[in-house]
């Protein structure tokens, strides 16, 4: 998977997007995006990634929201689907949120987040079309 660029959400973008979306931001939020993410602000997030003007720093850290969200949601096949093109469409972006989250290296079955079992079906997809 070394085609995938590794992102990695910056210090800005979170303090943007907190600013933005009225979200807590503090220095010591060390896990920032999963710490505000909420099921409740599912369609605010995916709005603002779909609709807004955002660095690419800030998408990182929006999707990262919005995983989190899908996640707490039961990997909800609706919200899955409803982000699964966004990822698709920009690998560039989120190829370390896409590695995190599939967990490739994990072998049980039980260990697995919930989001990881479509995420890994994607992982494959990606490698799929960067090898043409």
């Amino acid at each position: 998977m070394t085609e995938l660029m590794l992102s990695l959400p910056s210090s800005a973008a979170r303090q943007s997007l907190a600013q933005r979306l009225g979200l807590p931001y503090a220095d010591t939020m060390q896990d920032w995006e999963w710490e505000v993410a909420s099921p409740d602000r599912f369609e605010d997030f995916l709005r603002a990634y779909r609709t807004a003007d955002l660095s690419d720093d800030e998408r990182v850290s929006l999707m990262e929201m919005l995983i989190q969200c899908v996640e707490d949601m039961q990997a909800s096949p609706t919200a899955w689907g409803a982000i699964e093109p966004l990822l698709r469409a920009h690998p560039d972006l989120h190829g370390a949120s896409v590695l995190y989250w599939a967990m490739p290296q994990e072998q049980e079955e039980d260990n697995l987040m919930r989001v990881s079992r479509p995420m890994r079906k994607l992982l494959r997809a990606i490698a799929r079309e960067t090898a043409r």
